[in-house]
Order: C-alpha cells, then sequence, then structure tokens
C-alpha cells in the first residue's frame, strides 16, 4: 500500500474547487468517438469546450456559467458551487424558515443582493425546475432580459425560459397545477436574517466546511491518491447502474403523484426498432449502465436510469435501437423493460452460432455480404 500523500490529497480537492465537476467516464464522447452528443458545444457561448483521447477539455474561454451542465444529459458536466442537488437542500431550507426562497444569477447579483446566487440562471436543469414549482412556498427567480442580452452569457436567459417552458408543460401533462416559481425582474424585499441564522465566525465552522466538502471527494478519487492507478482500470469499462441528479429530482418532484402510461417527449428513452444481434456494443458503453445483457440472452432497459443520451444508437451498427418519448411511470418506479429476448441458431452459410432478437437462418456477416454481391 502507498503512503498516505497529504500534499497530492491537498491538489486533489483543490482541483473540485473550480465550478465545474467533470466526470469524464460518463461523457458519450469520451465513451466512443461514434457518439454524435454535442449538447454541451452547442450550447457553450464562447466554444471552450472540445473532446480529446484524455477526455472533457475546457480551455480558458470558459465563462464558468455552467450552460454545458444543464444540458448533459448523462451527468458527465455539473455545477460544483452549488450542485444542483446542494442547490434545491439549501432552497427548502430558506424557504421553510423564511417563507420565500430568491434564485438570481452572479451577473446579475445587484437585482438580488440578498438571495442565493448561481452561475446562471440558464443552467438550472428542467428536472431542477420541476421541483422547485412544486414547492409550498414561492420561489423567485430574478432575471432581466435586458441585462440578459448584455451578459457575456449569450442565450442564457432564453435558455432558462425555456427549460421553465419544458417542466411546465410536464406539469400540464399530468394536470398538476403547481406554479411556485414567479419569475420577476428584481428581487422582491427580504427579511434579514435572525441573529442566531447567521454563519458562525468561529474556527469550528471553518472546519466544518472544509470537511463538508472534502467529503464530496468521490471514493474513487480518494482511493487513486491513497492506492494509486490500478491498470486494468484503464480504458472504458460497463458502466454500473447509476442514477443522474436530474432523474432522482424527475422522480422527487413526481414521487408523491400516481402516473399513468404519459408519454413526454422532453424525455427520449431507447426502443428497439429492428432486430437485436446481442453484440453487447451498447451495454459496455452505456453511460449510466441502463443496458444490460442478462443471462439468457436477454437486452434490458433499466426505465429508471436511462436519459435518452443516444450513444446506444450511435454504435449500434445494426442499427436496432432508436428513441422515443419516455413513459414517466417506468421512469418514476425504475421498471426493467425487456428490449429483446435472443434466439440461439447456427448459420446455414458459415456454421458459425448466432444470436438474435427473431429467427435468422443465416449470421448477420453472410447477410451483409449478400447485399453487397446484390449491390
Amino acid at each position: 500500500m502507498s503512503v498516505f500523500n497529504l500534499e497530492k490529497l491537498a491538489l486533489l480537492v483543490s482541483s473540485r474547487m473550480g465550478p465545474l465537476l467533470v466526470d469524464h467516464q460518463r461523457c458519450s464522447r469520451v465513451r466512443s468517438p461514434l457518439s454524435k452528443c454535442s449538447s454541451c458545444m452547442d450550447i457553450c457561448p464562447v466554444d471552450a469546450l472540445s473532446f480529446s483521447h484524455d477526455g472533457i477539455e475546457i480551455n480558458g474561454d470558459c465563462l464558468e456559467c455552467g450552460l454545458c451542465a444543464g444540458v448533459c444529459p448523462t451527468g458527465a458536466l455539473g455545477i460544483q458551487e452549488p450542485t444542483e442537488l446542494a442547490l434545491l437542500d439549501k432552497v427548502v431550507t430558506i424557504g421553510e424558515r423564511e417563507g420565500t426562497a430568491v434564485i438570481g444569477c452572479r451577473p446579475q447579483h445587484e437585482l438580488n443582493p440578498k438571495g442565493i446566487s448561481i452561475p446562471c440562471l440558464g443552467s438550472l436543469s428542467w428536472e431542477l425546475l420541476l421541483t422547485l414549482d412544486s414547492a409550498s412556498f414561492p420561489v423567485y427567480m430574478v432575471q432581466s432580459m435586458k441585462k440578459c442580452s448584455e451578459c457575456p452569457v449569450k442565450g442564457g436567459g432564453a435558455q432558462f425560459l425555456e427549460q421553465l417552458r419544458k417542466s411546465r408543460d410536464l406539469l400540464a401533462l399530468l394536470e398538476m397545477q403547481r406554479d411556485a416559481i414567479k419569475v420577476m425582474e428584481r428581487a422582491p424585499e427580504l427579511k434579514a436574517p435572525k441573529k442566531a441564522d447567521l454563519p458562525d465566525p468561529s474556527r469550528r465552522a471553518f472546519f466544518r466546511s472544509v470537511f463538508t466538502g472534502a467529503k464530496q471527494v468521490p471514493r474513487t478519487m480518494l482511493n487513486a491518491v491513497l492506492e494509486g492507478p490500478k491498470e486494468e482500470e484503464r480504458g472504458i469499462k460497463a458502466a454500473k447502474g447509476t442514477d443522474t441528479a436530474r432523474l432522482y429530482l424527475l422522480k422527487k418532484a413526481l414521487g408523491g403523484k400516481p402516473i399513468q402510461a404519459e408519454e413526454f417527449k422532453a424525455l427520449r428513452q431507447v426502443k428497439l426498432a429492428s432486430t437485436c444481434y446481442f453484440c453487447k456494443a451498447c451495454s459496455i458503453l452505456c453511460p449510466l449502465g441502463a443496458i444490460k445483457q442478462t443471462s439468457g440472452n436477454r437486452l434490458v432497459l433499466d426505465a429508471g436510469k436511462c436519459t435518452g443520451c443516444k450513444l446506444c444508437i450511435d454504435v449500434c451498427m445494426h442499427k436496432s435501437l432508436v428513441l422515443g418519448p419516455s413513459n414517466l411511470a417506468q421512469v418514476c418506479q425504475e421498471e426493467k423493460i425487456v428490449l429483446a429476448r435472443g434466439v440461439e441458431a447456427t448459420c446455414q452459410e458459415c456454421g458459425q452460432k448466432m444470436i438474435s432478437s427473431e429467427p435468422k437462418e443465416t449470421c448477420f456477416i453472410c447477410e451483409r455480404k449478400a447485399q453487397w454481391r446484390a449491390g
């Protein structure tokens, strides 16, 4: 076992003090060059994002606005100051204590001097807005479109309104009357916090904040510090079933309401469109481990994990998968859906063993050869 390296740990923790959290292994572009995902690059106002064999690259032009985090389907990019889950917790704490909460962006700080400040309202996912809209107290979102038009974060204001529209489209679909979010150009007058609620300036408070931040360091990163990287951990490995913060928020917002089989176009889910040959590309490369090939030759989708990132479709050489509207009941109940059941057979052309989702006389290689000869 290697000796505990305090300096290395300090560098590791400090590297997480920036505004963005990056999990390269969750990025579909990192997992496969066949991925066509460009959500983060398309929304970045300064073209600060790119991809290399080492992972996601963020150059010095980054405005630290977090718009990329708000649209990343796999959670490869996220806001750290604060994370969406931490922001929700803060809003609930303040709202239950004061009867209201106010959120504004840092570039428009003068419009919201006493409220919660985040990099940009456009960085908020529609799933978080859905959860905030369900609060029992008003949540004021401070936004001046005039100031947004002057901000270097081009498109941030419009992105926020689009995400809010998506969340309210879902509420309308489910006939849920929730409108805690109030958009206004200037923050309302807020009560000054009670003295007991003010931060404790003592050394105890300081160390408590340090250790709270240290707990945010992923276990895998700490293991890398203490034990060093392991040779067998290199390369792309099949991901275990993991949940994104956005899907967690969606389930939290809708968890208390019986949901029928409503389909919601803003949340996409993979479906089988044609014959599957069980090559395992989708199950190995899925960033969230939402697709698994199980015993008995079954291809199973965990609806509670799938975010519709489309990587499985991009890597499927047989074009067997497509995206369709997500079934909200299946997502919230985390249903396991059997996409395909394999049938074992022997190719009558080459004699190779094969598995397919429907009876076949020839394997897909022999089928391709026949097509090439005919074409």
